[in-house]
């Protein structure tokens, strides 16, 4: 199918009229992906390989990481879906429409993505009832290249919780080479939502600690390391936390072998590579990431380093971050099994093989706010920043972080501010939660 714009007739206040041709400016739709002729011409008769030039992908990190199937989600949760694009060239203008079932879901957002950073949008398109259509324009060079362009925010509506699943389809992509001619193409491309079990593996709740109640318990190991769920520094004995489906946490690892003036240490941990993946970019410590650290199936393996001596504070040597799976469900287990702590008054390494572990369930955590927002253990200005950044955010808005909502009313206004204020610079210990 081709569309033909040969002629505008533009009128001004008074009525004057002014007509501009613009003769060889077409679209073409094809089914199977075939490209527009434009300029005036009639196009190739399609290339079924071209539908591989977009997909979608449901992993909110950077990359498309082919995620098609998202479970484990609740009412009220917002997901992400990103839309990638491959091999593209002299990018100008793109748009897309995606279908979805409006009963289980609700479109709230649309941002640009990496490739087409810069680009300008008009917003989420919803004239076409459960179907909504984003896209962006630049008006400076062409873009060339593969990767992220978009990001679409739907909101899970109850009428999901119902029905157990529901999908999004990916109809109809097009861009443009200029901004007199656009090339369409159909790649028919479904993701799946799913919801999350009611009752979470084991029973009780979980909540940030405890015993949950499941059948996979934490264990102490030797006693020569400690692992702890609680971004916090230093132990606050957290071993086991409920995480909803592709959400981040931290596991801190304390050191309990004396060692005050450290180099550093090297660990190796264990997990499930189905349940749970490390996030290699999120380790930090006393001392710097010395190299990168090595991912091998169910193992990853760093050394943080350092040349002086570094003062250890409560045994903290550092932490990372892992990610629950998108499917995430049950329980699983993250578990040091070695580790070396050196030692810089004596310049000694000292082995062992803690085999300490903390449990990781399904559920939605329970967010328990306090004004320390980065975990340092002090609220100071860092904090403040983070505060600044989202205030005046309701539940309801991308910014809003529950975590800073101090009264948790659903809205981070001067009520939260005022309690900050008051614990500015002291210990996070010294915060109270209305009601406790």
């Amino acid at each position: 199918l081709t569309i033909q714009l040969e002629r505008v007739i533009v009128a001004d206040k008074d009525g004057r009229t002014n007509a501009l041709d613009l003769l060889g400016w077409k679209i073409s739709l094809n089914t199977q992906g075939g490209t527009s002729g434009g300029g005036g011409g009639t196009g190739d008769g399609g290339d079924p390989s071209t539908t591989d030039k977009f997909s979608l992908d449901l992993n909110a990190e950077a990359g498309n990481q082919g995620v098609m199937t998202l479970g484990s989600v609740v009412a009220g949760q917002r997901v992400e879906v990103q839309l990638y694009g491959t091999d593209l060239t002299n990018l100008k203008q793109y748009t897309f429409d995606l279908e979805y079932n409006a009963a289980h879901l609700s479109p709230v957002d649309g941002t640009q993505g990496v490739l087409t950073e810069g680009f300008v949008a008009p917003g989420l398109d919803l004239t076409v009832p459960a179907v909504v259509t984003f896209g962006g324009a630049t008006f400076g060079s062409e873009i060339a290249g593969s990767g992220h362009l978009a990001t679409v925010v739907f909101e899970v509506l109850p009428g999901l919780v119902d029905a157990g699943k529901t999908t999004i389809r990916l109809a109809k992509v097009g861009y443009g080479l200029s901004f007199a001619e656009l090339t369409f193409f159909t790649p028919d491309q479904t993701i799946a939502i799913q919801t999350a079990k009611l009752d979470v593996s084991g029973g009780g709740d979980g909540g940030t600690g405890g015993d949950g109640g499941g059948s996979v318990t934490p264990s102490a190991g030797d006693g020569t390391w400690t692992l702890d769920l609680d971004a916090t520094i230093g132990d606050q004995a957290v071993r086991e936390l409920t995480v909803a489906a592709g959400k981040e946490f931290t596991v801190e690892f304390i050191n309990n072998q004396g060692v005050t003036n450290s180099l550093g240490g090297q660990l190796n941990f264990e997990f499930d590579p189905t349940k749970v993946e490390p996030v290699s970019g999120s380790i930090k410590g006393i001392a710097a990431l010395l190299g990168s650290a090595a991912i091998e199936g169910n193992t990853i393996r760093f050394t943080l380093a350092s040349l002086g001596g570094v003062s250890v504070d409560q045994g903290h040597i550092g932490e990372i971050k892992f990610k629950t799976a998108a499917s995430f469900t049950g329980e699983t287990t993250i578990t040091l099994v070695s580790a070396s702590i050196g030692n810089a008054d004596n310049f000694e390494q000292t082995p062992s093989e803690p085999n300490v572990s903390v449990v990781i369930r399904e559920g939605v955590a329970t967010v328990v706010a306090n004004p320390d927002f980065d975990g340092d253990g002090e609220i100071g200005f860092r904090d403040f920043v983070a505060f600044a950044q989202r205030y005046g955010s309701k539940s309801a808005d991308p910014l809003y972080d529950a975590k800073l909502d101090l009264d948790s009313n659903g809205e981070i206004g001067f009520r939260d501010f005022v309690m900050f204020a008051q614990v500015y610079g002291k210990p996070a210990s010294a915060f109270v939660a209305p009601g406790q």
